[in-house]
């Protein structure tokens, strides 16, 4: 509770600094000066509209693709059946994904269940070279979230280290494209 009143002198210029950034952080002139005087966090997020603006976009294209899923207009590919396929031709399977993907470790216990070493690398630096010894074939999948480029640099690894051909499987996947939602991101 406020119950005291504390006052002091300061020019006009500073006054009103001071009220802007009470403003930016969104406070009243009074809870920002008490925060201030006591050493307390004021976060002042610059351009918070179009932020926030960003965020409904992106909150309601998920609400579309949400009505899509509902409506059985969107599939999800199984790469379980995939990446069983993976494990039973190849001695190890690596697995492009970060280990807080429940997608990515998803894959590599499907891997490891045919029998086969699955290991889960965040990119080629987290690939030991000591996996692939004594192995003829390598199995590489990844996870929902891994970026496209990340899977063509662990390759490349692959490449550098003696990996000779690279045979794709699971290429028979059927592809289906959606519409954009009908409010786009800005």
């Amino acid at each position: 509770m406020k119950d005291t009143a504390f006052s002091i002198r300061i020019s006009s210029d500073d006054l009103n600094i001071i009220k802007e950034k009470a403003k930016q952080a969104r406070l009243s002139q009074s809870d920002y000066d008490t925060r201030c005087c006591l050493g307390k966090q004021v976060v002042v997020i610059e351009d918070l509209k179009e932020v926030l603006k960003q965020q409904r976009a992106i909150g309601n294209n998920l609400n579309q693709l949400t009505v899509l899923a509902n409506m059985g207009r969107v599939s999800v590919l199984n790469l379980d059946s995939t990446a069983a396929e993976l494990a039973k031709i190849s001695d190890v399977v690596l697995i492009a994904g970060s280990a807080n993907s429940s997608n990515s470790n998803r894959l590599r216990e499907v891997a490891e269940s045919q029998g086969t070493r699955a290991y889960l690398v965040d990119d080629s630096s987290g690939i030991d070279l000591s996996w692939l010894e004594g192995v003829s074939s390598v199995g590489l999948s990844a996870g929902a979230s891994a970026p496209e480029y990340i899977v063509e640099e662990i390759i490349e690894f692959l490449n550098k280290n003696g990996a000779t051909a690279l045979q794709e499987v699971g290429s028979d996947l059927n592809e289906r494209t959606f519409p954009l939602p009908r409010k786009g991101l800005p």
